[in-house]
């Protein structure tokens, strides 16, 4: 009678891409997906920003904080990852809230949120597709 096996290999290679994935995208992988995004968000907002001046507008910035930054130590913005700031600058644009929320004259005049609601599926397209090169990549090494 004749005898047959089965010799299975490459687990500890698939191992290997397993814990790769587990550790995930780096924050430096994943700072020019969150800029890319973040850009299409503050572009927005550049643009339906009301405008005298256009300071307001040329304050709006867009800036990567690491989650776990002291300066984010109030809100709930603690963790590994990283945080994106999209909004006027306190120092040249500290009224923008005022013009959001319509503290100041003539009502609100929104922007920051619009910008959201128009761009944010964009934003998160592309930020998607790049953090997704990322893991393809990591799944392939």
């Amino acid at each position: 009678m004749a005898s047959s096996g089965v010799t299975i290999e490459g687990f500890a290679e698939l191992d290997r891409k397993f814990e790769a994935l587990e550790r995930g995208v780096t924050p430096e992988q994943a700072a020019p997906a969150l800029k890319a995004g973040g850009k299409i968000i503050g572009d927005e907002e550049r643009a339906l920003v009301p405008r005298r001046t256009g300071q307001l507008a040329s304050s709006i910035v867009e800036e990567m904080y690491p989650s776990n930054s002291a300066d984010w130590k109030q809100g709930a913005l603690t963790g590994d990852g990283m945080t994106i700031y999209i909004a006027p600058t306190l120092k040249r644009g500290w009224y923008g809230y005022m013009v959001e929320m319509g503290l100041g004259e003539g009502g609100p005049h929104p922007f920051a949120r619009p910008a959201v609601d128009n761009k944010g599926e964009s934003a998160m397209h592309v930020t998607a597709e790049m953090l997704g090169a990322h893991i393809v990549s990591i799944a392939k090494s």
